[in-house]
């Protein structure tokens, strides 16, 4: 094979890929429906079946651009694309591809050339305390936001359900009505709902122990209260605590867990005992790929625990970092500001996007057998570190309430797992195992909790006793 057909090969793989990734969903998209910008909350969508009559009342396209804006690969670009196509109707701008992030370095060096890592291969165990937590100094300096004054934006302040905080801070609106009781949905979760949801996962936690089966509850971090400082005054001008004496029901949530001797991770108390500030991009709702991994390390020692057993471990030395975000770290920037020139002008993202230079340590113990995970996008870290540094053999992940398909085979899975995960965002307890919270607008009424995983495997316990 001559160097010009080598040449041309290449080329017309390159653009199968380009057609597969990129111009057939974009051109689909496009012709079909409009661009839509706000993510709606983190339901599961299915793929629609074609019918002219949807088609025509514009169904077909509803649900499609709900499915597609959930399911596809690369979601944070498309997002951002999506903005762009919606704001240039009539000529389609394809600038928003972008090349891989150059390769960052092993380790992460000061301005002096000196590595700010330790080089110590072991880390202590971290005990997880909710309350009278003594901050520790942090591993890596990268995990404090460094100081900076903090400033409001000044003029254009985001989208109904994604604010611009202070310094650029993105914030989906619900984290921070959450957090200080604006919305009346966070207000009228009462005692007796979190302390059933205690007990139901106490019985879960109960049951599985007696098979031999480690559990835990993960709680995920809610950018509103590891970020407070840079909640915009303007916002919290506009609005006022419906109940002056609120109290989160995540905060009631933690309490009632420990009284019912649930075992659980606080990502929010983990943090604070670690000394870390750095959690959240600017850009982005979803913890950094640093947050994950503490959250990560605390389940493992978790499970060690729980079964007396020692098994493979993540560990990082150093801490990698690149100038464009990795993965989700930008998933609500396109939202805000896509298609806006403008606006862009004035957009403010972070310098460096860091995550830890992990590697698998102890890989002479075994892997922990099998891991069932319930949750939402946060759990998306959890099959991430936990299966490409094979901390598990096998993993079997649900995604909240999985579209309403809660009817799995619990005989078959609790019969082959080893440990039980079920994840719930701290801005969202009141709804563990349903659907998330509509946002925007729509953040005012708590939604129907529905069939959902939590439920489903505690009926299965309770109808199936060991």
């Amino acid at each position: 094979m001559n160097a010009k057909t080598a040449k041309n090969i290449k080329s017309i793989l390159m653009v199968a890929l380009f057609a597969y990734l990129i111009a057939v969903p974009m051109i689909l998209l496009f012709v079909i429906g409009e661009a839509k910008h706000d993510l709606d909350g983190e339901k599961d969508y299915a793929l629609p079946a074609f019918h002219f009559g949807e088609f025509l009342n514009r169904k077909f396209q509803t649900d499609f651009e709900n499915w597609f804006s959930t399911k596809y690969p690369l979601r944070p670009e498309f997002v951002e694309a999506y903005g762009m196509i919606d704001a240039k109707k009539d000529s389609i701008n394809l600038n928003f591809i972008k090349s891989a992030p150059p390769a960052p370095p092993a380790v992460l060096k000061d301005d002096t050339g000196n590595e700010t890592a330790d080089s110590e291969k072991e880390k202590e165990d971290q005990t997880i305390e909710i309350e009278e937590i003594a901050v520790i100094e942090p591993k890596f300096p990268e995990y404090i936001l460094p100081p900076e004054d903090l400033y409001d934006p000044d003029g254009y302040r985001g989208t109904d359900h994604v604010i611009i905080g202070k310094n650029g801070c993105l914030y989906e609106n619900g984290y921070i009505n959450e957090y200080y009781g604006y919305s009346q949905k966070y207000v009228n979760v009462t005692d007796d709902q979190l302390i059933y949801r205690a007990e139901t996962l106490r019985l879960i936690q109960d049951e599985l122990a007696k098979r031999g089966i480690a559990f835990c509850v993960a709680i995920s971090p809610s950018k509103a209260s590891n970020m407070p400082d840079h909640i915009p005054d303007w916002y919290i001008a506009q609005n006022t605590p419906i109940k002056p004496d609120y109290v989160r029901p995540y905060v009631r949530f933690v309490k009632f867990l420990k009284e019912k001797g649930v075992y659980f991770v606080d990502s929010s108390s983990l943090y604070k005992s670690l000394g870390m500030t750095n959690t959240f991009p600017k850009t982005g709702i979803h913890w950094n790929r640093m947050a994950a991994y503490e959250t990560c390390v605390a389940l493992i020692d978790e499970y060690e625990r729980q079964t007396g057993a020692e098994v493979k471990h993540l560990a990082a030395d150093g801490i990698r970092y690149s100038k464009n975000p990795p993965g989700a770290e930008k998933d609500i920037f396109g939202i805000v500001y896509a298609g806006k020139k403008k606006e862009m002008e004035n957009a403010i993202v972070d310098d460096r996007y860091y995550w830890p230079d992990v590697y698998t340590k102890n890989k002479s113990n075994p892997s922990i057998p099998h891991m069932t995970v319930q949750g939402g996008s946060f759990t998306g870290d959890f099959a991430y570190y936990f299966q490409s540094y094979n901390i598990v053999s096998q993993y079997t992940g649900y995604y909240y309430n999985d579209g309403g398909n809660v009817k799995k085979k619990w005989e078959r899975e609790i019969g082959k797992t080893s440990y039980v995960i079920l994840e719930v965002n701290e801005q969202f307890v009141y709804n563990m195992g349903g659907n998330a919270p509509s946002w925007g607008q729509n953040d005012i009424v708590i939604l129907d909790l529905g069939p959902n995983i939590v439920d489903s495997l505690y009926d299965y316990l309770l109808d199936n006793p060991y």
